[in-house]
């Protein structure tokens, strides 16, 4: 009984994690494409459930499945850096 506890923790606690991600890179997405697509192109902003869905279709093509540590922390870090990184841009060249 412990192992299959066990289990259900482990699957939980991936599941988890993985929803986290997703939706960390579907806030980074929408908060880029406010700052630079909208005002540059007159597109229409994208909601978040947007935003996570199109991440995670090109997530599926794009980004390669998590073998080691370095990778899994590429996957929490990158979005962050590539927001702060936005969020410079955007403060300091005033697009948007």
């Amino acid at each position: 009984m412990t192992a299959l506890l066990a289990l259900l923790f482990f699957v939980g606690g991936i599941t988890a994690i993985l929803g986290a991600v997703a939706v960390l890179r579907g806030f980074v997405l929408s908060q880029l494409w406010a700052w630079f697509v909208v005002p540059s192109l007159s597109a229409p902003s994208l909601s978040l459930g947007e935003a996570i869905g199109i991440a995670l279709v090109i997530s599926f093509f794009t980004v390669p499945l998590a073998r080691d540590k370095e990778v899994v922390q590429g996957v929490v870090l990158g979005p962050a850096a590539i927001l702060a990184l936005g969020f410079i841009l955007h403060a300091v060249f005033g697009v948007g």
